[in-house]
C-alpha cells in the first residue's frame, strides 16, 4: 500500500543519513 511504501522509503532515507553521519564520524574522509 502507499503508507507502507512511504514508511519503507522514510526508513531507508533515515538509515542512510544515520549511516553516513556515523561513518563520517568514525572515518574522516572527503569521499562523497
Amino acid at each position: 500500500s502507499v503508507s507502507h511504501t512511504l514508511a519503507a522509503v522514510f526508513f531507508l532515507i533515515s538509515t542512510y543519513f544515520v549511516y553516513r553521519s556515523f561513518y563520517g564520524m568514525r572515518i574522516k574522509t572527503d569521499e562523497a
